[in-house]
């Protein structure tokens, strides 16, 4: 008797290749579990329209891709870091949390990446998904350490440490920076150490 075929496996004709690609797009879906992690400093209510609301627009428009299929969550930081929602697959409840977020205080990154990780330890965690975390930050890090004003070595060595241990749990993060005052380089090192992609947004 035969072994039967393994159930993930496609054959041509059926929409799914036998390499389990899209025979239409050549893509290949996965479930995906997403925290976005967002900066709610003081200095993401600067510009017209300010930072904050245009990195909302930017979320929210992300969250609208997503399937029932795949997990949001949200942590939001600025002196300290929140999980405002864990992973689920209600995508308009963690828009809502995105969209109620308001900007004050310092740029914890290290405490929110941290965060992000705890959350894809959790129960809550579909152990079959790409996992990724979404960081989008206006400025420098300069807390749990420093004062909360410019940028502190060790808040900038705690992110990037945090972001190593990201790496160990087969997380990727994927870092965009907002504006002129972000530090490219650890955001860059964030992203790459992870196997993530750092993205710059000028504007």
């Amino acid at each position: 008797r035969a072994p039967a075929e393994p159930r993930n496996r496609g054959f041509s004709g059926d929409g799914c290749s036998a390499a389990c690609q899209d025979e239409e797009s050549g893509l290949c879906a996965v479930d995906l579990d997403a925290v976005i992690i967002m900066d709610r400093s003081g200095s993401m209510g600067e510009d017209i329209p300010p930072r904050l609301a245009q990195a909302k627009t930017a979320a929210n428009s992300f969250l609208d891709k997503l399937r029932s299929s795949d997990q949001s969550a949200l942590v939001s930081f600025s002196t300290s870091a929140n999980l405002d929602k864990q992973l689920s697959n209600d995508h308009g409840l963690t828009k809502s949390f995105v969209s109620s977020l308001s900007a004050d205080g310092a740029t914890n990154i290290g405490d929110a990446i941290n965060l992000g990780n705890e959350e894809h330890k959790s129960s809550r965690s579909n152990h079959s998904a790409l996992k990724i975390e979404i960081l989008l930050t206006d400025g420098r890090a300069n807390k749990p350490n420093g004062s909360g004003s410019g940028e502190y070595p060790a808040d900038v060595a705690y992110a990037e440490a945090k972001a190593a241990e990201t790496a160990s749990l087969g997380i990727k993060i994927f870092s965009i920076g907002l504006g002129s005052e972000v530090n490219q380089a650890m955001l860059q090192n964030i992203a790459s150490v992870t196997g993530g992609k750092y993205y710059f947004a000028p504007t």
